[in-house]
């Protein structure tokens, strides 16, 4: 594993293929299935699932389909047969951590270059593509600065959930993203980080992160300001 960090505002080679990577991710993402669906709702509002028909997937075609752009699909295959049949809080999960790329890819939007100086910290594993995180900061406040939008790569994500006790050196990507890059770039500084989705939550508090939920505006959240309004996050001084 080695990691990759870079300016995507300044750095267009590896910022044209972590747009690539994205797209070609959401595609493959399409093609999948979550595991249940919403078919009506209780008297209380609350949804009522169905589970869905693991027929109604095509395992084969959606591999041959998107190979091309993840060789390493073919490779976990071999390893554990694949399923595109995945956890619908999975699939979500999945769902929210990419759409944070819309907020620093330059291909997507430039808005948050204009707030923070901006870096990619990118897990590679030979020449596959396995996970990544944006880090920022800002001359403003030197002594913070935070992280956005941790994920791992989608074919971990498929193999993972396909064969849970097999593909044992495509787990634990977000503690190598955060112990091999980013610790480096925070070291001295309190990092930060907004609203983490659940299954980043233990991994955050084994590490010695302080939740914070509060309505007062700290130096975190006026440090956030300029990218989420959030009242919860979580916090470790390095």
């Amino acid at each position: 594993m080695r990691v990759v960090i870079f300016d995507p505002f300044g750095d267009k080679p590896h910022a044209d293929y972590l747009a690539k990577i994205h797209q070609a991710e959401m595609a493959l993402l399409d093609d999948c299935v979550p595991d249940r669906v919403i078919v009506d709702e209780s008297e209380e509002g609350e949804p009522i699932f169905e589970t869905a028909d693991p027929a109604m997937v095509d395992n084969t075609a959606i591999l041959l389909k998107h190979s091309v752009n993840f060789p390493g699909l073919l490779r976990a295959n071999e390893e554990a047969p694949l399923s595109f049949l995945l956890p619908l809080d999975t699939f979500n999960y999945f769902v929210d951590a990419s759409m944070i790329d819309g907020y620093f890819l330059p291909a997507l939007d430039q808005v948050v270059n204009k707030h923070y100086d901006v870096k990619a910290v990118l897990l590679m594993r030979e020449r596959e593509y396995f996970g990544h995180v944006w880090f920022f900061s800002t001359a403003e406040m030197p002594n913070i600065c935070g992280i956005y939008g941790m994920k791992s790569a989608l074919v971990n994500i498929i193999a993972r959930a396909s064969r849970p006790d097999n593909q044992q050196y495509r787990k634990g990507i977000a503690t190598k993203l955060l112990q091999e890059g980013v610790f480096k770039l925070a070291a001295g500084k309190r990092l930060v980080v907004p609203w983490p989705l659940p299954p980043m939550v233990p991994i955050l508090e084994n590490m010695g992160f302080q939740q914070v939920k509060t309505d007062e505006m700290t130096a975190e959240r006026s440090f956030l300001s300029k990218i989420t309004s959030t009242r919860e996050y979580y916090f470790l001084d390095l």
